[in-house]
């Protein structure tokens, strides 16, 4: 199990770095959206995926700085809650994981 969220994160983080330089806008973040939360549904221990990709997590603040943020929630079977902050800029991408029970 540990390996899929280990895979969760590389996936977070190779995906977003192809998005760095492109238009951080609603179309960019309903993208996201769709794009995590079908690829996330293909692995067998997730029961439910969340992405909160919106104007509250890129605020004008955050698109006047070129970077994007966006907030992943993942609920395995075991009822193990993830959260991962994805938070890109020029500099890179980095993807935070936070444990719930």
């Amino acid at each position: 199990m540990l390996k899929r969220f280990a895979t969760v994160e590389n996936f977070l983080e190779n995906f977003t770095v192809d998005l760095l330089f492109e238009m951080n806008d609603e179309v960019l973040w309903h993208f996201f959206r769709k794009k995590v939360k079908k690829h996330l549904k293909k692995i067998a221990d997730v029961k439910k995926v969340i992405v909160i990709c919106d104007e509250y997590t890129n605020t004008p603040e955050v698109v006047d700085a070129s970077a994007f943020r966006a907030d992943v929630y993942v609920l395995n079977r075991k009822n193990l809650f993830i959260r991962y902050n994805v938070i890109a800029s020029d500099t890179g991408v980095l993807v935070n994981k936070f444990y719930a029970i």
